[in-house]
């Protein structure tokens, strides 16, 4: 059971986790002495007989705030598979009531995040993709391709605006509501939008993106 879960789970595991599979708290202090699983942040365990991909340093680092926690912003959307890299800082949303403090190699984030607006995907909570589809391109400047590849993909616009709507106030919205309405001809790229604005100058109309 143990094994499968860390296999699921790229090798990453937290102490409630474990103590779900069986196994108390001086068993997992005899596994990282012996070196067998390695403390990432309090809480979260590494078993070294994976490998640490991104993913794992992903999990690990949301699992780090606890249960309640959420991947957003770049991170999400790598995990969602509309970014192709996974971000160097992981961004990651807590409650705001919740008081912690930012851990290494994260961007931390006090809101509280509406159900509609978070769900799981391979065992992480994530911010919810229409969500993050709106949000990730905000926070690495200039990568409309994070919207455009949901769109081509993934979601509708209407789907987009109504996320957007939802959380209005959150940090970036006022540079996500411009990237929509960029969006709202009907494009879902670069070379689309240029060609849009020609048509539009030399007054070509009847199109339909």
């Amino acid at each position: 059971m143990l094994d499968e879960f860390l296999r699921r789970h790229d090798g990453v595991i937290t102490l409630l986790q474990a103590r779900a599979a069986g196994l108390s708290q001086d068993a997992v202090n005899r596994l990282v002495r012996s070196g067998h699983w390695r403390r990432c942040t309090p809480g979260v365990y590494f078993a070294q007989d994976h490998p640490f991909t991104d993913a794992a340093r992903v999990r690990a680092t949301v699992w780090g705030y606890g249960p309640d926690a959420a991947a957003s912003g770049v991170a999400a959307a790598w995990w969602h598979g509309i970014v192709v890299d996974a971000p160097d800082i992981v961004e990651v949303t807590v409650a705001r009531r919740r008081r912690l403090r930012q851990q290494p190699g994260s961007k931390l984030r006090r809101r509280d995040l509406k159900p509609v607006d978070v769900v799981e995907r391979r065992g992480l909570r994530v911010t919810g993709l229409d969500l993050t589809a709106i949000e990730a391109p905000v926070r690495r400047a200039g990568s409309t391709a994070i919207l455009d590849r949901a769109l081509q993909r993934h979601t509708e616009l209407p789907k987009l605006w109504r996320a957007h709507l939802r959380n209005k106030g959150r940090h970036g919205s006022p540079r996500a509501r411009i990237l929509l309405q960029a969006a709202d001809d009907g494009t879902r790229s670069k070379a689309e939008r240029l060609l849009i604005r020609l048509l539009k100058q030399a007054a070509i109309t009847g199109w339909v993106a």
